[in-house]
């Protein structure tokens, strides 16, 4: 599996770059909806591993952090939708 470009993630109108400096286009898109759900996706992917480690340490009987986990998926739901 290839890697993905770092994020974060920035839109411009209906383009899609990543902000390191080299403005690489990520994709360029017909609706700015498309273009932050796009823009979120290193966050919800992150936000996705984070919440899979914490329902395993439940799971495990661990304590987790499952506080932690919502807030970075409601930041990531928000950035998505907004």
């Amino acid at each position: 599996m290839s890697k993905h470009t770092k994020g974060p993630w920035k839109t411009k109108e209906l383009m899609v770059y990543a902000e390191d400096g080299n403005g690489v286009t990520i994709a360029s898109v017909n609706s700015e909806a498309n273009a932050r759900l796009i823009a979120a996706a290193p966050e919800l992917l992150a936000a996705c591993e984070e919440a899979q480690k914490a329902v395993y340490e439940t799971i495990n009987r661990r304590p987790a952090p499952l506080s932690t986990v919502c807030h970075s998926l409601e930041d990531a739901i928000v950035k998505a939708t907004a």
